[in-house]
C-alpha cells in the first residue's frame, strides 16, 4: 500500500495539471478574441487582417478598454490604408475615445509626418473649435530686484513683451499646424494684469475661451537676481463656469531650472528660451483639451 505521501503528491500533481489547462484555455480565448485581433490588426495596419476579421462578423466599431475603435487605432498609430478600409466598412469616424477623442482627434495629436497628414485627409474633418484666446502676466511673483526699485522691475519685465511671445507662438501654430482644426476668433494680449480675474468679452460664437497668464517670476538673492518663468492655461466652455481644463506649465517651479543673473541687462535671453519651451507644451495639450468632447462607455464587441 502507498504511504499518504505518496497520494498527497499524486493529488497535487492532479490540481496543478488542472490549473495549468485552465489557464491555457483562458489565454487561447483571449488570443481568439476576434474584436482584440480587429484591434490589434488596426493598430499595425494590417489590411488583410482586417477584411477577415469583419467579414467573419467582427464588429467594425469593438471598443478596446479605453474606449478606442479599430478606426481610432489605426488613426492614432498612422496607418492610412487601415483608415480607408474600415471606413468603408461603416466604421464611425464621430466615435469618441473615454478621453473623449475621436479618431480625427487622435491623429492630429500624433507626432506630425507624411502619414499622420494622410490619415487626416482620409477622414471627414470635423468642425472647427471655434476659441476666444486671452493672454496676459501678473506681476505678484515680481517681487523684488537686487539693482532696481520695483516700479522699474515691473517696466522691465513688462518691455520683454514675454505675453505677446506666447500668444504669438500659439497663435501661430493654430494657423500652421493643425489643418485648421482651431479657428481663432479673437487673440487679446491684455499685457500686465491689475486685475487677476480680468478674461475677454463674451462672444455666443466661441465654442470655448483660453486664458493664458504669464507668470515671471523675479526676487533679489545673494546679490544677484533670480529668475524662473510659468503659466498658467484654463479653458473654459459656454454656460459653464467650471474650467474643463486647467494646468501650470513651468521653468523654475519649485527652483528647478531657475536662474541667477548678475544685472537686469541679462533677463531678456533666459526669459524668451523659457517663453519658447513653454509655448510648445501650452499649445499641443490646450490643443487636446479643446478637441475633447464628453466620453462615451466602452464595451461592444
Amino acid at each position: 500500500m502507498a504511504p499518504p505521501e505518496a497520494y498527497y503528491a499524486k493529488s497535487m500533481l492532479k490540481a496543478c495539471g488542472a490549473l495549468a489547462l485552465v489557464l491555457v484555455a483562458a489565454a487561447c480565448a483571449a488570443a481568439a478574441d476576434p474584436a482584440k485581433e480587429l484591434q490589434s490588426a488596426a493598430r499595425s495596419g494590417d489590411v488583410e487582417g482586417i477584411q477577415t476579421l469583419l467579414a467573419s462578423g467582427t464588429n467594425v466599431d469593438a471598443r478596446d478598454k479605453n474606449g478606442r475603435t479599430p478606426l481610432m487605432l489605426a488613426a492614432d498609430s498612422g496607418r492610412p490604408e487601415a483608415v480607408k478600409l474600415l471606413l468603408a466598412k461603416g466604421a464611425n469616424p464621430d466615435a469618441r475615445d473615454r478621453e473623449g477623442l475621436s479618431a480625427y482627434g487622435l491623429a492630429l495629436l500624433s507626432s506630425p509626418s507624411a502619414r499622420r497628414d494622410t490619415v487626416l485627409v482620409a477622414l471627414p474633418a470635423p468642425p472647427r473649435v471655434r476659441v476666444l484666446l486671452f493672454a496676459g502676466w501678473t506681476p505678484r511673483d515680481v517681487t523684488s530686484s537686487c539693482f532696481q526699485s520695483r516700479p522699474e522691475l515691473l517696466h522691465a519685465v513688462d518691455s520683454l513683451h514675454l505675453t505677446a511671445r506666447v500668444l504669438g507662438g500659439v497663435t501661430e501654430r493654430a494657423r500652421t499646424d493643425i489643418r485648421g482644426a482651431i479657428e481663432v476668433l479673437h487673440a487679446e494680449d491684455a499685457g500686465m494684469l491689475s486685475d487677476p480675474n480680468a478674461g475677454p468679452a463674451p462672444d455666443s460664437a466661441a465654442d470655448a475661451t483660453v486664458r493664458i497668464e504669464v507668470r515671471p517670476t523675479v526676487g533679489c538673492a545673494r546679490q544677484n537676481d533670480n529668475l524662473s518663468l510659468s503659466v498658467d492655461v484654463r479653458v473654459t466652455r459656454p454656460g459653464s463656469p467650471t474650467p474643463t481644463f486647467s494646468k501650470t506649465f513651468g521653468i523654475g517651479i519649485k527652483g528647478t531650472g531657475a536662474q541667477q543673473v548678475p544685472t537686469p541687462a541679462q533677463y531678456g535671453v533666459p526669459f524668451e528660451r523659457w517663453a519658447n519651451s513653454i509655448t510648445n507644451s501650452v499649445f499641443w495639450d490646450t490643443l487636446r483639451a479643446l478637441l475633447q468632447q464628453p466620453a462615451v462607455a466602452a464595451g461592444g464587441r
